[in-house]
């Protein structure tokens, strides 16, 4: 009895099972050149890297007013027994 096998077409031009015509893949983008599409596809990261985040904004933001809170506790107030107190 006879195993089972597949063939597994590795992109080789050697066996000739390979096509290498480019009009059969869509990767829906009508452009047929591949170096464009690769510089497309690495603007689209940087765009995406680019884009603001509201989360990071927000949370800047916040430690932001954490740093002014500190400074104007540390100038206006005094610590006794480890409780802040406003000084006179």
């Amino acid at each position: 009895m006879g195993e089972e096998t597949v063939d597994y077409d590795n992109g080789d031009d050697d066996d000739g099972d390979h096509d290498d015509d480019d009009d059969d893949h869509d990767d829906g983008d009508d452009d047929d050149d591949d170096d464009d599409d690769d510089a497309h596809h690495k603007n689209n990261l940087r765009d995406k890297r680019e884009k603001p985040n509201p989360f990071i904004d927000a949370l800047a933001k916040d430690i932001k007013t954490v740093a002014k809170l500190e400074i104007w506790v540390s100038t206006h107030c005094s610590q006794r027994d480890g409780v802040l107190v406003l000084k006179p």
